[in-house]
């Protein structure tokens, strides 16, 4: 038999590991030597982010035992790697995010982080 969720334990919130994350996404979510986070454009995207980052609003944020979801709104220049005309590039823009992310033993930062690339793309071609 299968455990029931609703068994569990709520976790426990980590304000210094939100700290963390909000601090890493609002510097744009690059990446560095030993962090292991996808993201799920990297198949379609040629740069990490389709956006040049200049500001970033977390919409959203909560942790449990040191993993950190949240959602995040990034405005910025679009700089490529999306299937738009190339009337796009450099065009201010807006980018949804959701992930979930937390440090390894090491420090190194692992994770997941969702797109909204269709909103977007829409908003590039409009």
């Amino acid at each position: 038999p299968a455990i029931a969720p609703w068994d569990a334990e709520p976790g426990v919130a980590d304000q210094a590991a939100e700290n963390d994350i909000i601090a890493w996404v609002s510097g744009g979510a690059e990446t560095t030597g030993g962090d292991c986070v996808s993201f799920d454009d990297e198949p379609v995207a040629r740069t990490r982010s389709p956006l040049d980052v200049h500001t970033t609003v977390v919409d959203e944020v909560f942790s449990a035992h040191g993993r950190v979801a949240f959602h995040v709104t990034q405005q910025g220049t679009y700089r490529g790697g999306l299937d738009v005309p190339e009337s796009s590039f450099g065009r201010e823009a807006t980018l949804y995010s959701v992930g979930v992310a937390n440090r390894d033993a090491h420090g190194n930062l692992l994770g997941r982080v969702i797109r909204e690339r269709g909103a977007l793309i829409r908003a590039l071609t409009a």
